[in-house]
């Protein structure tokens, strides 16, 4: 293990395994570990490369997969796919685990497309609670500052500051926010035409409304983490307005980050244990029916959403129901997505938004 040329970042090498990238010595013990641990596992069976036949028959022995009269169809299906991509949504389906419960592989096709229109759906349903919450978080700085550039600041001891800065987990989380804004303005600087007005009209300094608007949702996220707590506490009011604790907003805005970023990035939604748990109303808790680990599905993130958009205006309401009914159709044309999407019997009555 030795130091780089910058004096901070670490090259080293465990056996046979080198990495360049910037490694902390807490990460190299745990590595470490993992490696001690590994070699007290049984060895790990050699991989075969499958061909496209032998695949099919893979997933015949282990999946129970029907194929279809035409395997060709199914093999361009595989391939495009990616066995690794489908390999939870044969787990879905396969939901008891017995040998003898067969797939069809026309409820593949079913399942995956409803998983690409939840993806696709997300995808753009986002964006609208996104740009709610940075119109929040702006009009409630400016309201209690009466200045654009309060976010510049960092002293607790001053009355004006916004953010958490009384211990070193606060310090540590408000200092990365603030050096981040520094890399997200010194970015714009030169190649944006609303940077390089404002900082010649505010003497080098951008705006907080401007500032935001360029924000991604995990940089938003990120300045939420660090603002003082009665300022998230009044953003939570109008974002989430009708759940139980205002400050179930630091989880509901981790589950939509994590939907978000799925969504965004191809990840397969159907079959998918989320790690992110978000808090629900407890009456919500004691509704959920016939559904097991519900804090960690697909469905409990959205409810989650469901929250943020019950503070939106009804237009955007009308297209989350909307989604909601397009999801209702297809499982009643096809029952068993109920299952393979884990929702509770009363799944429709808790996602949709009363009139």
């Amino acid at each position: 293990m030795s130091k780089s040329t910058t004096g901070e970042d670490w090259t080293f090498t465990i056996e046979s395994e080198v990495t360049d990238l910037p490694i902390t010595e807490e990460w190299l013990s745990q590595a470490a570990k993992k490696k001690v641990d590994r070699e007290k596992a049984d060895p790990p069976k050699p991989l075969k490369l499958l061909s496209s036949e032998e695949f099919i028959q893979h997933l015949k022995k282990n999946y129970g997969l029907i194929p279809p009269e035409k395997e060709q169809k199914a093999i361009e299906f595989f391939e495009y796919h990616g066995f690794i991509r489908i390999n939870s949504l044969l787990k879905a389906l396969k939901q008891d685990g017995k040998s003898d419960n067969q797939i069809s592989y026309k409820n593949l096709i079913i399942i995956n497309d409803m998983d690409t229109y939840l993806r696709q759906s997300l995808a753009r349903l986002t964006p609208y609670i996104e740009l709610h919450l940075k119109t929040l978080i702006v009009n409630e700085i400016i309201c209690r500052t009466k200045s654009p550039f309060s976010y510049e600041k960092r002293n607790s001891n001053d009355s004006a500051t916004i953010y958490k800065y009384d211990n070193s987990n606060h310090r540590k989380t408000t200092d990365a926010w603030l050096s981040r804004a520094s890399e997200i303005i010194c970015s714009f600087a030169n190649k944006d035409r609303s940077f390089t007005h404002a900082l010649s009209k505010y003497g080098c300094r951008i705006p907080i409304w401007l500032l935001v608007d360029r924000l991604s949702l995990g940089e938003t996220i990120m300045f939420v983490d660090c603002l003082d707590n009665t300022i998230v506490f009044n953003i939570s009011k109008s974002f989430i307005p009708n759940a139980d604790r205002v400050g179930n907003i630091y989880t509901i805005l981790d589950a939509l980050r994590t939907l978000r970023n799925a969504a965004s990035h191809g990840t397969r939604l159907v079959g998918t244990n989320f790690s992110v748990t978000p808090k629900i109303n407890s009456n919500d808790n004691e509704r959920i029916k016939g559904i097991d680990s519900p804090s960690t599905s697909l469905f409990v993130q959205l409810v989650a959403m469901k929250y943020c958009f019950e503070g939106l205006q009804a237009q955007e309401k009308k297209r989350w129901n909307c989604f909601i009914d397009k999801i209702n159709s297809k499982i009643e044309k096809h029952k068993f997505l109920a299952k393979c999407l884990k929702m509770p019997e009363n799944w429709y009555q808790l996602l949709k938004i009363a009139s």
